[in-house]
Formats: structure tokens, C-alpha cells, sequence
């Protein structure tokens, strides 16, 4: 008996402990986001959001994410690209979208140069252009992004803006799998049942 109203108590402590972490963790962040702290900045903007901790309040996440974009966090760019893309908060423009996925890419961010390989691959915000979105992905691929890397296999396996190379493709989805893609794996086997590879 005394061994689960212990357990209780422990849960029931961990429970106030994290509401009261929330409630601390918000004013503790816009305190350091206001005085410049980009990582504050950009946890804040994730979290206005997602809504995790706060109401969610696009126009909130866009103002703390243009912060930490000034301040040259590729995060933060990439981050505003995302509601540009998808509208949330925003009108909905995929061309503002490829401009702050671009932004994001000069300064050496991998997630948007993968994102503006993407916008040449679909043709969103831009020509569709499918060896122009290749290049974007081996750029990001070679740098170490797992979903460029998918992206990138995904093109040697379809031939979709390369020479179709089934070594290559299965060298991509295996370095991105290495790298922590899940879908990698899974996609490599879905193109081999369907005999693309």
C-alpha cells in the first residue's frame, strides 16, 4: 500500500512540478527573447506556433521568428517560410515562402535549401525546374540533411531531374536512414515492391 500512495505522490509531483515549469517558462523566455536571445526568440515563436504552453497566436510566432531572423538564425527563416507556404497566419504565398527558404539557404541552412529544391521540384513560387531542385538537394544532401538526402534518392530512383542510378539512390536513402530519416528505409522498400528499383 505504501509503495503506490508513494507512486502517487511522485506522480502527483511531477505533475505540478511541469504546470509549474509552463507557467515560469514563458515569462522566463520573453524576458531573454527581449533582450536579444535568439534561441529564446525562436522557442517562443515554436511555441505561439504549435500552441504548446500558450494559445496558439501565428501573428506572435511570426514576430519572434522575424527577431531571430534578423539576428541570422536559419531556423527562424526557415520557420516563416513554413507560414508563408502553408498560409497560417499569413495569405498564403509561395513565392514569399521560396524567398525566406532562400534567405535561409545563403546563410548555410540546410532545411531551406532542401525547401527551395522542393519549391523547384513542385514548381511552387517558381519554374518548375527539375535539375535546379536536384541541385538544391545534393547541396543540402552533402551537408548532412537526412531529408535532402531522401529527397536526393528519391530523384536517382525515379530519374526525376538526374540520370536514373540505382546505386546512387540506394546510397542516399542508406546515408539518410544513417543520418535518422525513417522514411528513408521505408521508402527505399516501398520503390523496390513497386520494381522502380
Amino acid at each position: 500500500m505504501s509503495f503506490w500512495v508513494s507512486l502517487v505522490d511522485a506522480v502527483a509531483v511531477l505533475v505540478i512540478a511541469k504546470l509549474v515549469w509552463i507557467a515560469v517558462r514563458v515569462p522566463v523566455l520573453r524576458f531573454a527573447a527581449e533582450r536579444g536571445s535568439v534561441r529564446a526568440q525562436l522557442a517562443l515563436g515554436n511555441m505561439y506556433g504549435s500552441g504548446k504552453g500558450v494559445d496558439q497566436d501565428y501573428d506572435e510566432a511570426m514576430r519572434w521568428f522575424r527577431k531571430a531572423a534578423e539576428q541570422g538564425s536559419t531556423a527562424a527563416m526557415d520557420n516563416i517560410g513554413v507560414l508563408y507556404e502553408l498560409g497560417y497566419g499569413v495569405e498564403q504565398d509561395k513565392a514569399e515562402a521560396l524567398r525566406w527558404y532562400r534567405m535561409s539557404a545563403e546563410h548555410g541552412g540546410t532545411d531551406g535549401m532542401n525547401s527551395v529544391g522542393y519549391a523547384y521540384l513542385m514548381g511552387e513560387g517558381v519554374d518548375q525546374d527539375e535539375e535546379e531542385a536536384v541541385r538544391w538537394f545534393r547541396k543540402s544532401a552533402e551537408l548532412g540533411n537526412p531529408m535532402a538526402q531522401t529527397n536526393l534518392a528519391l530523384s536517382y530512383a525515379t530519374g526525376q531531374g538526374i540520370e536514373k542510378d540505382r546505386d546512387e539512390a540506394v546510397r542516399w536513402f542508406m546515408t539518410a536512414a544513417k543520418n535518422g530519416h525513417k522514411e528513408a528505409l521505408a521508402a527505399l522498400e516501398q520503390l523496390r515492391k513497386d520494381g522502380v528499383l
